[in-house]
């Protein structure tokens, strides 16, 4: 017979500190708000329009505009997230919502058209 062994971790668990969280708002005119907490130091930068061939200039730009706090940060492995700006309208945000309460219509009458609501309707009817 043979007995199973448990599974045992030799590495200790290392509790990692709260995340931070951040919030960041761009408007369609290029204005950028960031909100979080009153710990948080935030630093806006401007990336220079370059084409592919000027990247490495683009990058030295940014390396000699960052306050000294923010170019020790400025590292691949210290990126949480990326996006990407997308122009929405209020017409494009009517439509959705346009959008929505067409499905959610649906999904009522798909609901009430079951047996168990027929048969409820019915007997409330008469």
């Amino acid at each position: 017979m043979t007995t199973r062994r448990k599974p045992c971790c030799t590495a200790k668990r290392t509790a990692h500190p709260p995340r931070i969280r951040v919030l960041v708002v761009l408007s369609p005119d290029g204005f950028c708000e960031v909100y979080g907490p009153l710990e948080l130091s935030a630093c806006i930068v401007n990336r220079l329009d370059v084409e592919r061939p000027e990247e490495v200039l683009a990058d030295q730009y940014l390396d000699s505009i960052l306050p000294r706090a923010f170019r020790e940060i400025y590292w691949p492995r210290n990126l949480r997230a990326t996006g990407q700006v997308v122009r929405r309208t209020a017409t494009d945000e009517r439509e959705r919502r346009f959008q929505l309460d067409f499905v959610r219509v649906c999904r009522s009458i798909r609901e009430e058209s079951t047996p168990a609501a027929i048969a409820k309707a019915r007997r409330a009817a008469g």
